[in-house]
């Protein structure tokens, strides 16, 4: 019984959408039926120019087309891609892992005073992350989100714009976050290894 009305719900479906059709394309003239065709109608028409305008732009001027199809391209794929805290967190913990696998004496020191820092932070509650759509970007508070002192509330007290920079740890972007790959570029070499014994 269900598999039989499954089967011809198509057929009812187009049946009613004739039926519908007909019944706009005869509505009486002023009539709200009528007045509802004339506006999707009209609107489509605008629709259709507009896209037979910008492919004549396109073959007119194909430098001008391409540069604003990349830079669509490449705001869409930043909102796709862009990375959030915990993909933070999973390269934190990773950058963790490599550098206690590599002794001491050839641990990169700035390496391991980022990754040191940023494990402290951490443990104190003090780093957020703020997604700005095509970015997001990782910065340290100044007290934990769930501190409830008087300075938490002052807005007096509360990061300045001109000075947020500062408080900056990493910006995320295209899916990866760049300060914590820069950190870890050599993170297996230290320059001052053979200082001492020179």
């Amino acid at each position: 019984m269900f598999a039989k009305r499954l089967l011809t719900l198509p057929q009812s479906l187009t049946k009613r959408v004739v039926m519908l059709k007909q019944r706009i394309d005869q509505a009486p003239e002023g009539s709200r039926l009528y007045r509802w065709r004339g506006f999707w109608m009209a609107l489509l028409a605008d629709y259709k120019s507009v896209g037979k305008d910008i492919i004549q732009d396109c073959k007119e001027k194909p430098k001008k087309a391409f540069i604003i199809t990349s830079g669509l391209v490449a705001m869409v794929t930043a909102i796709k891609t862009n990375p959030k805290e915990h993909c933070f967190m999973d390269q934190h913990n990773k950058n963790r892992t490599t550098l206690l696998m590599v002794a001491d004496p050839i641990r990169n020191p700035v390496a391991e005073k980022h990754n040191t820092y940023l494990t402290t932070c951490i443990n104190q509650g003090l780093l957020r992350c703020s997604d700005l759509v095509f970015f997001s970007v990782m910065w340290v508070a100044d007290y934990d989100k769930d501190c409830s002192i008087y300075a938490t509330h002052c807005k007096y007290l509360r990061p300045q714009f001109l000075t947020f920079y500062r408080r900056i740890v990493d910006v995320g972007l295209f899916g990866t976050w760049i300060n914590l790959r820069l950190k870890m570029k050599d993170f297996d070499i230290n320059p001052n290894e053979w200082d001492g014994l020179s």
